[in-house]
Parts: C-alpha cells; structure tokens; sequence
C-alpha cells in the first residue's frame, strides 16, 4: 500500500474492509488493478494474480444531472 495507515503492507495483508474502501476510490494504475485483484480473490476466491496480468475497466463519471428552471411568476402581486 503506498499511503495512508497502512503504507508499506502489502494488499494481501490489510484488513477487508479497507480493502472494499480502496474498490471505491478513483485510483490510477497499477494500484487500481492490484486493488481489483484482490478483492476478487477475497471475495470470489479467485487464486492471487499479478496486478499487471490483468485489466481493471475503467469507471465512467456520471452525467451531470441539470437543475431544474425555477421560475419566480409575476412580481406585480407582491406588496413590498
């Protein structure tokens, strides 16, 4: 791992969640894949790969969602 609390251990050896934590961060390769990886071995007892025999698809962002028009009527009917 090479930030944060456990800088320096390996993958195979952080705890699970941290590991789940990691699956959902935006990480560049080879990290991103390594991360992959392993998880699929912990989770679908997949045997352990070398990150750099294997692909991790890319996330696509998401839309941008387009806020609604707000319209405020006619200000004739306000009394100040």
């Amino acid at each position: 791992m090479p930030f944060g609390r456990h800088k320096g251990t390996p993958l195979e050896a952080l705890p699970p969640d941290y590991v789940v934590w990691l699956s959902t961060l935006d990480l560049r390769d080879p990290l991103r894949s390594a991360v992959v990886v392993e998880l699929g071995r912990r989770v679908l007892g997949q045997p352990s790969v070398q990150a750099s025999q294997t692909r991790a698809p890319r996330r696509q962002p998401e839309a941008a969602v387009a806020a609604p028009e707000i319209h405020m009527g006619d200000d004739s009917s306000v009394p100040f």
